[in-house]
């Protein structure tokens, strides 16, 4: 399979730094098909450390955890997941389309944490469904070894105005078999690993699988992994 991945990696002042090609430069079957992700909700649910997963999920009686929303979203709707810390692996259950995704997102002006606890190696957020927005959050992985963000086989997917940082492991966001996927707008950092002497062991900001096509990573910041910025594998 052939991998098209487009890059504006805009890196911290201690890493290297990765440009986009000019547009009039990329075929117009690299681009990927992100017009999706220009919609709006027409319901938005609410995720609260108040609530509970037995309510109706609105902002009187939010739910209780992003996996529940996670799991109950149909397409076209949007949830806000509201102040506090969430120990949580949140996995896609239902697709979107391309004229109704489905959103998941940090409510406006408030800070919700996915943190790391445990000791799975499932990543923090799987996204395994079509058309599918993840925006907002910072995902501490408190360094539990796991991914932060996978695209696990996603297409049309995006994530954006994240802060994934202090993992353990081969990444922190890894495209894997993703088609017209993209990472925006974030902050990507602090991802380590070491071999059993102690020597540094590759851990990227950004893995993308030879699987994956029409990858757009632009706007982020990637610093402090013991591996690359950004490395693509087969």
């Amino acid at each position: 399979a052939s991998l098209t991945l487009l890059l504006a990696l805009s890196a911290h002042p201690a890493a290297a730094q990765v440009s986009l090609l000019p547009k009039d430069q990329i075929g117009a079957q690299a681009q990927p098909d992100l017009a999706f992700s220009s919609r709006t909700p027409t319901k938005v649910f609410h995720v609260a450390k108040t609530g509970s997963d037995s309510n109706p999920g609105t902002s009187a009686q939010p739910w209780r955890t992003i996996t529940k929303a996670a799991s109950t979203l149909q397409a076209g709707q949007a949830a806000y997941v509201h102040t506090g810390t969430y120990y949580e692996r949140v996995t896609t259950t239902n697709p979107g389309t391309s004229s109704a995704p489905i959103w998941l997102m940090e409510a406006p002006g408030e800070n919700a944490v996915i943190k790391g606890a445990g000791t799975s190696s499932a990543p923090f957020v799987s996204i395994t469904k079509p058309y599918w927005i993840v925006d907002g959050f910072e995902i501490d992985a408190a360094t539990v070894r796991a991914q932060a963000v996978r695209f696990a086989g996603a297409k049309h997917a995006v994530v954006k105005n994240i802060d994934a940082h202090h993992g353990v492991g081969n990444a922190a966001i890894a495209f894997d078999g993703a088609e017209d996927a993209a990472l925006l707008s974030s902050k990507v950092h602090d991802y380590s690993w070491t071999e059993a002497d102690g020597s540094p062991k590759d851990s990227h900001g950004v893995l993308v699988y030879r699987s994956s096509k029409r990858i757009l990573v632009k706007g982020n910041d990637s610093w402090g992994h013991t591996g690359d910025d950004l490395q693509c594998v087969d």
